[in-house]
């Protein structure tokens, strides 16, 4: 429910999306340049902790789409496994990726406390 509320809610504004965990250290404005930036590292899923942006992305019609065949018995599988599997290994140059910074990767969270 609340990813698929997540993205229309990107879809019909744009702008910048934080999970309500996340605590931001840096400005991340020059992200909006791109139609649109999420956290893919490598060798793991997308990640939608933070989300930056235009709203009419292409990336977000194509995901709100993959949810049509939702599974309830896998976490993250429509957030995460799914979208990176179906449509961004496939056509990467949908999103702009951005590596560690959006994502939860202890390391970083370590380096900063």
């Amino acid at each position: 429910g609340s990813d698929i509320a997540r993205i229309k809610t990107m879809m019909k504004y744009g702008g910048i999306f934080l999970d309500n965990d996340c605590y931001l250290v840096k400005n991340i404005n020059n992200f909006r340049r791109f139609e649109i930036s999420m956290n893919w590292d490598e060798n793991q899923y997308m990640g939608s902790q933070v989300i930056v942006a235009h709203k009419d992305a292409r990336f977000l019609r194509r995901w709100l789409e993959s949810y049509r065949e939702y599974d309830e018995t896998q976490w993250y599988y429509n957030a995460g496994e799914k979208p990176t599997r179906e449509i961004l290994q496939k056509e990467p140059n949908l999103i702009h990726r951005v590596k560690v910074w959006f994502g939860v990767d202890t390391k970083f969270k370590m380096n900063i406390f």
